[in-house]
């Protein structure tokens, strides 16, 4: 990618759906993998800060949109992992007693 506004733009677009689609898939209980997440904002991160300067401003708030649904995910993860702890606590307290 380079300082094309159209391809930061696309990429911008691209993740905040991937994000949305690992966030209504968490909430499904569904396992996914987020591993290339880091990657992909790095990357994105520098070619916003490349881009023309009357264009930085616009990028930099849509990449504080892209880091708030971010941390939503996290939470949401967070949450069900939560959830999972509470409900393994008692098998793994009756698998002790055997």
């Amino acid at each position: 990618m380079n300082d094309n506004s159209g391809q930061i733009d696309s990429s911008i677009s691209t993740l905040k759906q991937d994000i949305a689609a690992y966030q209504e898939q968490t909430c499904s209980g569904v396992m996914i993998d987020i591993g290339a997440l880091p990657d992909r904002i790095v990357e994105l991160q520098n070619h916003v800060q490349n881009s023309p300067r009357e264009q930085r401003m616009r990028y930099t708030h849509l990449m504080a949109q892209l880091l708030a649904a971010l941390d939503d995910l996290s939470h949401e993860i967070q949450l069900r992992h939560d959830v999972l702890a509470k409900d393994m606590m008692p098998l793994e307290r009756a698998g002790g007693k055997e």
